[in-house]
């Protein structure tokens, strides 16, 4: 049996006896023979000779193997060594976790944020004070708004009153009019109720609905739409100009939108008007 420490002609000889060596053979198995006895080790054929026995040999030959690992393993960091596999895979890991090592350059923002960050303070700190509810006084339909409550009130009622004048004009209109007109007075409905939860949310009161116990009496039919699109114009215009009065941005907003959805509905009545005229 040869280890790998010894002479590579008894190797190629034994595999083929009819060739000659390569090139070098020579040179490697010098090289090999005096890199063992320089750590001590004997080779395994010089072992077998020197012992003259079987038993002695074998016992050369493991210490042999053993001397030749502690040597690949004490030389695997060194240029040109020869490696274990158990080394190389140590050094394959240690490559991988070197790749995931960033420079001082490239950590300098992620410090930098997480500077910030810590700055900053929690999440409960940071915007618990913001929020309109974590204060007495809200930023919005607080008190500032309170001066427009009664605006508001005044609203609603009047778009309550609205609804009921469009209803009952919806009674005695053509049958082509008659769900135009119910869907202008869901419109008004609507324009109210938003009227009174904006009351609800300055003043913390509920405004309920006007009761109204009067018949309405509605007249002719071009006349009434002529008063309808009069109404609706003119609250849309009211509410312009309580949004350009009202300091409260929500309200500001609000009022803006109730003013549109009015604009709307006297064009409807308009369309209405330029077909009973024709």
């Amino acid at each position: 049996m040869e280890t790998g420490t010894g002479d590579p002609r008894r190797v190629w000889k034994r595999v083929a006896p009819t060739l000659e060596p390569w090139p070098g053979a020579d040179a490697v198995g010098k090289a090999l023979r005096d890199g063992a006895k320089a750590d001590g080790v004997i080779l395994a054929s010089e072992a077998v000779s020197k012992e003259g026995g079987s038993g002695t040999g074998a016992q050369s030959l493991s210490a042999a193997k053993a001397a030749r690992d502690m040597r690949m393993t004490a030389t695997a960091g060194s240029p040109g060594a020869v490696r274990t596999p158990q080394a190389l895979s140590a050094m394959r890991n240690a490559s991988q976790e070197l790749s995931h090592v960033r420079t001082p350059q490239e950590l300098e923002p992620v410090r930098n944020a997480s500077q910030e960050l810590s700055a900053m303070g929690t999440p409960e700190e940071t915007f618990g004070a913001d929020l309109p509810g974590a204060e007495p006084d809200p930023c919005c339909m607080g008190t500032e708004a309170e001066a427009d409550a009664a605006v508001l009130a005044g609203f609603a009622e009047d778009e309550y009153a609205e609804r009921r004048q469009i209803q009952a004009l919806a009674r005695q209109a053509p049958v082509w009019a008659r769900q135009t007109l119910l869907t202008l007075s869901a419109h008004a409905a609507a324009r109210a109720k938003r009227s009174t939860a904006a009351y609800y949310l300055i003043m913390g009161e509920q405004l309920l609905p006007p009761i109204y116990a009067e018949r309405i009496y509605v007249g002719k039919w071009l006349p009434a739409l002529r008063e309808r699109y009069h109404s609706a114009a003119c609250t849309a215009m009211n509410y312009e100009r309580a949004a350009d009065g009202t300091p409260d941005p929500c309200l500001n907003a609000l009022f803006r939108e109730l003013s549109a959805d009015a604009f709307t509905c006297a064009a409807a009545v308009m369309r209405l008007l330029e077909r009973a005229l024709t």
